[in-house]
């Protein structure tokens, strides 16, 4: 018996049918997504929504950085809400913060520098825009911090200069 066509088919059918650990994996995804959301709507305060737009985005914006380093996943978790929130009104300043924030999650309480970096470039060019002096100057120091993991001597070092000279204009206390 020729086994050739058989070992074919078997092949094709295990290329188009999910592992069993694929199976398993796609449904602990969806438990750990499933319990994030709880948790998210857990952590809201009661009457959240009833709040209007721009008060529901800054709420957002103060659950991402207060659970940034007990729960950085939800501590995300807010600050994608935010950012779609902030979006969908149009509020640029909240936006450039959060964007700044997203970024501080991942690179200071997920370790992961490389995704940070785009974050703050969005938030950097949104608080520009705003005219957010001290949102501007807070992205331009974790720019620095950013690129001094990365080993990026001379890059960190501009945005550290940057943001400290922007401290210092604006008389905060960070640039003292």
């Amino acid at each position: 018996m020729n086994k050739g066509p058989v070992l074919l088919l078997l092949v094709i059918l295990l290329q188009w049918f999910p592992s069993i650990a694929q199976i398993e994996q796609g449904q602990k995804d969806t438990q750990i997504t499933s319990q994030l959301s709880q948790r998210f709507e857990e952590a809201l305060p009661e009457g959240f929504e009833r709040l209007r737009p721009r008060e529901k985005t800054e709420k957002l914006t103060r659950l991402c950085w207060d659970y940034r380093e007990k729960d950085s996943d939800l501590a995300l978790e807010f600050g994608f809400s935010g950012i779609e929130l902030a979006k969908e009104h149009g509020f640029e300043a909240e936006l450039g913060e959060l964007y700044n924030f997203v970024g501080v999650v991942y690179q200071h309480y997920k370790h992961d520098t490389r995704t940070a970096i785009p974050y703050y470039d969005i938030g950097l060019e949104l608080s520009l825009r705003a005219g957010d002096s001290v949102g501007v100057a807070y992205v331009y120091n974790n720019l620095g911090d950013a690129f001094l993991a990365n080993g990026n001597i001379p890059l960190a070092r501009q945005y550290g200069e940057k943001s400290m000279e922007m401290f210092q204009k604006l008389h905060h206390p960070t640039g003292t």
